[in-house]
């Protein structure tokens, strides 16, 4: 090294050296060290044991080729409770600057690795921490033309509880403040493509694990919160257990709010449309509307169709058909079933006057000034005024939204006993026309046999 230019100058600068900073560094074999005081480069009052500073583009330039096994560049350890094996900190205020930047040309190599390693005391470590302070800073800033952003490797065979304290995680974030602000993510992820498929987050497990999992502790929380665009869940779905057995397999109450519906079919089903809903008036009123097709004149009917099936297949049995142009089938035909066992009935009395109640009764043709009424429809009815019923059979008639309903029960019991009185009566006239006739007979032979006598 050319210290000095003359040899005046040159006892000086050895004189200096001599006395200085060459009587600090110890010599032994092929080290030299110094243990005493501040060494500072670039600056005349260093506050560390080795403080470099420069106004160039690296102030410490370091440069390992080994090109065999595992080498460092730097390698940096610190000891202390709370030690920092390598601090960056990016102190410009404008422009794009980073704490610590890793790059690495290797095919599978890492541009910053950071590794926790096992302790006696089995106490949280941490491969890679980061912190963020200002208000849109990242703990963790991951980018990746290709490749991955972070790379998180979790080796440990080791349990750890579910709740993120002590779990096993490649890549883990935490928010310690318990009020962040109105919206914070202990793991954050973006993918702004917008041509091709891209993932924000992806989670994968080999096994029988779990690809994502999230947890909340608070009723009010979200174990999973998905906003916007659409969602897709490929093989079983369970909701309310972990044993799906079907595509979708619900354990518990499903609710479906009023105003929404849920249809059946796919999207290019549409002009035909079938779906329930709910409507509710906010006054004890609900209506359970199921919408089966859209041919309101009949002339194509759309049918709910209730069906026994065996478990293994077969044809379909003990159908009931209810048409969308208000026709029912059951088997057979006939009158709904009720149950009627004597012994769940109480003051059981016969049937008195049918006959004449019934004869009571007007029919009468009409057509419906509002076919969408409930019960109504468009063209020429028959049927009875619910007024004129009223007087006659008062528990036939009720009232809907201020109209009056007609509701016929016991009819075919009616009919029976009117029946059977136009039979008693029958029975009646045909004994008085026998007696009347048997009268008859008698008087014509006592006739008979008087002028027989005279002759």
């Amino acid at each position: 090294m050319k210290l000095c230019q003359s040899w005046v100058v040159s006892a000086l600068c050895l004189g200096t050296l001599g006395s200085t900073a060459m009587g600090q560094w110890v010599t032994a074999g092929a080290n030299i060290y110094y243990t005493a005081g501040n060494v500072g480069i670039g600056t005349a009052a260093p506050a560390y044991p080795l403080e470099v500073r420069s106004t160039g583009d690296r102030a410490i330039s370091a440069l390992c080729t080994n090109e065999v096994g595992v080498t460092y560049g730097l390698f940096s350890v610190a000891r202390s409770t709370s030690a920092r094996g390598v601090y960056g900190l990016a102190n410009n205020v404008d422009g794009t600057g980073y704490g610590v930047l890793g790059v690495s040309n290797g095919s599978t190599g890492h541009g910053v690795r950071g590794m926790a390693q096992a302790n006696a005391t089995n106490k949280a470590s941490y491969g890679v921490s980061g912190k963020a302070e200002s208000v849109k800073g990242a703990g963790v800033f991951g980018e990746a033309t290709r490749g991955v952003g972070v790379l998180g490797q979790a080796n440990s065979t080791a349990d750890g509880v579910n709740n993120g304290s002590t779990s096993i995680a490649g890549v883990r974030g935490v928010i310690s403040s318990t009020t962040p602000g109105s919206f914070s993510a202990g793991v954050w992820g973006i993918n702004n493509s917008t041509t091709v498929k891209g993932i924000g987050v992806a989670g994968y497990q080999a096994g029988s694990g779990y690809g994502v999992f999230g947890k909340v502790v608070s009723n009010n929380g979200y174990a999973g919160y998905f906003e916007g665009g659409r969602n897709y869940f490929q093989g079983r779905t369970g909701f309310g257990h972990t044993a799906p057995t079907a595509q979708v397999d619900v354990a518990g109450d499903m609710r479906i709010r009023t105003g929404d519906r849920f249809y059946f079919g796919a999207d290019t089903e549409n002009d035909d449309p079938t779906y329930f809903e709910r409507d509710y008036n906010g006054e004890d009123n609900t209506i359970l509307r199921l919408v089966i097709g859209d041919d309101p004149s009949g002339a194509q009917l759309d049918w709910f169709i209730i069906a026994t099936r065996s478990l293994t297949g077969g044809s379909e049995q003990n159908k009931i058909w209810l048409g969308s142009d208000g026709s029912a089938f059951k088997p057979g035909g006939g009158v709904w079933s009720a149950t009627s066992d004597r012994r769940v009935k109480r003051d059981i009395q016969p049937l008195q006057g049918s006959l004449d109640r019934m004869l009571e009764l007007h029919g009468v043709s009409f057509e419906y000034l509002d076919p969408t009424l409930p019960g109504a429809s468009e063209g020429l009815q028959r049927g009875f005024v619910a007024q004129e019923v009223e007087s006659v059979f008062p528990e036939w008639v009720g009232e809907m939204n201020g109209l009056k309903t007609l509701t016929i029960r016991g009819f075919e019991a009616l009919t029976v006993e009117s029946l059977r009185e136009l039979r008693e009566e029958k029975d009646r006239q045909i004994a008085e026309l026998k007696s009347e006739n048997d009268e008859l007979r008698a008087r014509l032979e006592k006739i008979e046999a008087t002028l027989e006598a005279r002759r």
